[in-house]
Order: C-alpha cells, then structure tokens, then sequence
C-alpha cells in the first residue's frame, strides 16, 4: 500500500468530494431526483411538518435520534426537503469514501485520475439508479456495505473502527433490518481478517465490537423511549400482524371462513374495506382481531403446503430473484467479479483465500434462501443483495491485490491482460451507457406521473376548509419528487388506515381534522369528502352504511395523466343517524 502523508490524505479525500459532487450535480441537472416508494415520501411528511402541521421525529421506520436531526432542519427552514437531500448525501458519500480508499493506494496522479473515472463509470453502471430513485431502503444498503467494506481493506487501527462503526450506527438508525443484514458478513470479516488463528486474539481487537454494541443499546433505549406508552405498543403489535397478512399470508376468504370471521366480529364488509387497506373505517377493530387473522391465515397457508413445499418454494423465489433481470447489470458484474476471482485463486493455488471466498458466498446464499423462504424480496431487498455480493467481491479483490498482483504479472501476458481490460472497460461502458438510458426514462415518468400527486395537494390545499380521505389503493403508487425553495404546509388529507393506522401520529391527525369515528365522519359531515381515482370503486365504503341510505357521488374532479381523480361526497340519502 503507498504510504501517504496526513496532509495529502485531506487534499486527495477533498478532491474526492468534490468530484463525487460534481458527478451528483451533473445528474440533478440532467434528470429529476425522486422517492423510489411512497413510504419514504409518507415519513417525510411526517418529519417537515406536511402531515401534522409542524415536524415531528416519529418517523417509525427510522429511528428517533436520526430522525430528531431531521426535524432540527426542517424547524430551522422547510423549504429544504431535508429528508431526500439527506438520502442522496448518504450515496454520495459512500461513493467518495470507496473511491478515496481505492485512489490512496494509487501512486501517481495519472492513475488516480483514470481509476477514479473508472470507480465513477462503474458507479454510473450499478448505483447511480439508486441515487436518483432513493429509498431509505437503499440510502442504509449502501452506508452499510460501505462500512463493511472499509473495514474489510483498510489496516486494524483506531480511524478504521471509529470510520466502520458511524457508517453501521446509522445503517441502523435508517433501516435496522439492513443493519442486521450486514452482520453476518461483518462476522466473517473479523475472521478472515484475524485468520489464521494460532495467535491468540489480543483483547483491543474485542473492544471496538464491544463499545459499538454498547452505543447501539444505548441508541435503542432511547428509540424505546421515544415510543413509550400504550398507542405505541399497540401500533407496533398491530405492525407485525399487518406484515404477516399484507406481505405474506393475506386476508382468508369470507365465505370459506365465515364462522371464523363472525367469531372475532368482522363482517364481509369490514374484510373487504381491510382488503383495500381501509383499516380505520370500523372502529371496533383492535390490534386482537389482526393478531387472530394473522394466526388464521397462517395456519391455512400452512395446511395448504408443507413445510418442504415452502421451503422448495423458497428456493426457487431466492433463485428467481438473483437471477432476475431488473437488478443487471449490477448483479451481473457482481456475479463475474467472482467468477473471475474464483478463477484466479484457482489459477494461483491459493486455497486458503478460495475457502474464505466460498464461505463467504455460502454464507450469502443462506441469506438468499432465508428471504427466499420468508417471501420477502421488495426491489429493494434484492438490490442490497446484489450490492453486498459486488463489495464484497471488490473487498476480496482489494485486499489482495497484492498477491494477485503479482501472481497476475508473473504468470499472464501483456496481451492478454490488454485484451482483458479492453473486454472489462467495453462491459463497464456498456453497462454505463444502457443505465444512464434506462434511468432517464424511468426518472423523467416517475417525476411526471408524481406531478398528479402534487395536483392532488395543491386541490386539497385549495379547499382548506374541507378534509379529504384517500382510497389507499389510489395514492400506493405515488411516491415524490426531490424539491427545494418550497415551503411545506399543512396537507389536510390523509388515507383511511394504511400502515400508520393506530399510531399517535394517525390518531393526533384524526384529531386535528376533528374526527372521532372515520366512518360517520364520512356520513355525516358536511366537510368530508373522499378521494379516488377513476379506476378503483368505493363500493367498499358504501357497504358499511348497512343500516343508513348512504350513497357516494363524484362533486369534482383533479385532471391527471391517462385518468382522473375523483372527489367523492358520501350523504345519507334517507333518515339520519
């Protein structure tokens, strides 16, 4: 490794920055930056103020002491999307970190400049979608793998923990199912890295681990908290129940199960309104009656397959999803790092390093097969997945570019090695421009297709007097558009349950809008009106006046691209409440 001094450090780690800026800002101004779901465009509102009125740091899937930081900003000025800025922050400095870690073994300026082109062509390739269509999802994916990765190539001192350990502390505050994704590697890391094991392991190198695990009890007492008190626990109950019957299992059928269903008291109505995501509609449900859902389509899945079935079945979706064709050229350049590192180990008789390497990769697939067999593979899921195997590769390959090195210059001729990186520099270009072409579309139609949703805010903000609940199938899809020097204000509108149902923030909006019971309110009040969009019905809603005439009428309705939105006013038509 080229040693460097302290000073050169800064000004190559300076020049980093400001090239992973420039490259940043070279895309802004080529194509929109958007929210890649309509999760983190929810949370955001919560945390600038859109959904209460004022910003708070309950953001439920990011912790309370990152999410406090947010809302310190966007109480000091809100016409930043904070939030989103934050987001595209966390790629950009995982690119400057990799490609300062990479650039400092370099020993000319000549080599750092074409590596550092390089690092940005294959960043262009793998990542950069991920950028400009952020999730917090994905912001966490990369903060973590980066601080895998400089833990795994850089030298056992205190800069190296200290630099790992931020980098995984707030992976976790972002998205701790992430977090607890990365452990498994760290832990073969630290083996590999402390590999063979003839030396007895000092204790210094059990202390980091220790005083980071410390600060992350720390940080989840406080996250704990910050969540005390019965609305809580009931919201986070009921959040695993909703995960086990939305993402996995489903709602049982009514007529098959109708004696379960009249057991726990939901009619045929209230399950189709559950089905819609319309989970505040009938105020009588509690957390208990999705706990005997989810325990009912739990064990009717498990009857319908055995446990060798589910677990064929998981095989094949793990497989599925590595191979599938949205996450290339990232998962293809990932799955040839290793087939090339392979090769040369092989090549090399370097058995030590190719165990590691298989370890490494069994490892790995085990990870695959788990969330194969749990069904659990959001886009953003796989692509984590897909990056950590490609870090990990380049981990492989950094540290041991020495002795590959080496190996590579004593046994393969020049021309090959041409043809080589000419065969490599064509893929990498390739793979580039088809990304750049790829993102752009999608960009570009994600931002327009959210332009409905913001026609949407501006009706609702319009008619302040009113307040409007959303059919949550017919805002799922919109997500949000990276925005600055625009004040946010109050949104009055809200959907009718979603996942943020029986929250304190669900309930302090509710609140404010002056709403006790959601379904008389949309009866029987005069300032409540409902929005959806021009493909999906309300009969849903209309089947749970049972006993009144209440009937749905469209009043108005918001132009979008292709269809409409459309303002519905529900009224009893005959005799009143």
């Amino acid at each position: 490794m080229t040693k460097i001094t302290y000073k050169k450090k800064i000004i190559l780690l300076a020049c980093c920055v400001f090239a992973v800026g420039l490259y940043i800002l070279a895309a802004r101004a080529f194509m929109p930056f958007v929210y890649g779901v309509n999760d983190d465009r929810f949370v955001r509102d919560i945390v600038s103020g859109a959904y209460l009125g004022y910003p708070d740091a309950h953001m439920i899937f990011i912790k309370y002491p990152f999410s406090y930081l947010l809302k310190i900003l966007y109480q000091i000025y809100n016409g930043t999307d904070w939030y989103g800025l934050t987001m595209v922050a966390c790629h950009s400095l995982c690119l400057a970190l990799v490609m300062y870690r990479i650039l400092s073994w370099m020993d000319t300026v000549k080599k750092r400049v074409w590596t550092g082109l390089l690092i940005l062509a294959v960043f262009t390739a793998v990542w950069l979608s991920k950028t400009v269509i952020f999730t917090y999802t994905t912001a966490a994916a990369a903060l973590g793998i980066t601080g895998l990765f400089w833990y795994m190539v850089s030298e056992e001192k205190l800069s190296t923990y200290l630099l790992s350990g931020i980098l995984m502390l707030v992976t976790y505050e972002i998205r701790e199912h992430v977090f607890l994704m990365m452990i498994p590697i760290a832990g073969m890391i630290f083996l590999w890295k402390h590999y063979p094991f003839r030396k007895k392991l000092k204790w210094k190198s059990f202390l980091f681990p220790a005083a980071f695990f410390a600060v992350l009890g720390l940080n989840y007492v406080g996250n704990e908290l910050c969540y005390r008190g019965d609305v809580w626990d009931d919201f986070f109950e009921y959040t695993d129940y909703r995960i086990d019957i939305y993402d996995y299992y489903k709602y049982p059928p009514y007529e098959e199960n109708r004696d379960f269903y009249e057991s726990i008291g939901v009619s045929e109505e209230t399950r189709e309104a559950l089905v819609r995501y319309a989970v505040g509609l009938d105020d009588s449900l509690t957390t208990d009656t999705f706990r005997k859902i989810a325990e009912k389509s739990k064990e009717l899945k498990e009857n319908e397959f055995t446990f060798t079935d589910r677990v064929w079945d998981g095989v094949k979706e793990a497989r599925h999803q590595f191979f599938y064709h949205v996450y290339a050229p990232l998962s293809y350049i990932a799955m040839l790092l290793w087939v090339v590192l392979f090769l040369l180990l092989v090549c090399k008789k370097d058995w030590t390093n190719l165990i590691w390497g298989l370890l490494f990769i069994a490892v790995q697939i085990l990870m695959w097969l788990y969330l194969g067999y749990r069904r659990y593979f959001p886009w953003r899921i796989g692509e984590t997945m897909h990056l950590l195997l490609f870090m990990s590769a380049l981990g492989f390959y950094s540290r041991l570019r020495g002795s590959l090195g080496v190996w590579v210059n004593g046994h393969i001729k020049r021309g090959i090695k041409r043809i080589a990186a000419a065969a490599a520099g064509l893929i990498i270009a390739g793979s580039a421009v088809y990304s750049v072409y790829e993102l752009y579309k999608l960009a570009v139609d994600t931002a327009w297709f959210n332009t409905d949703y913001q026609k949407m805010v501006d009706y609702v903000t319009d008619h302040s007097d009113n307040f409007y609940l959303m059919d949550v199938d017919s805002i799922s899809n919109f997500t949000g558009i990276l925005y600055h020097n625009k004040e946010v204000g109050y949104i009055n509108s809200m959907s009718m349950g979603d996942w943020i149902a029986f929250s304190d923030i669900y309930y302090r909006k509710l609140e404010k809008a002056g709403i006790t019971d959601l379904k008389d309110a949309i009866a029987y009040r005069d300032d409540i009106y409902v929005i959806c969009k021009d493909y999906f019905d309300l009969d849903y809603i209309q089947a749970m006046y049972k006993e009144d005439n209440v009937v749905g009428e469209i009043v108005d309705v918001i132009p979008c691209r292709g269809y409409e939105l459309q303002v519905y006013k529900f009224r009893v038509i005959e005799g009143n409440k």
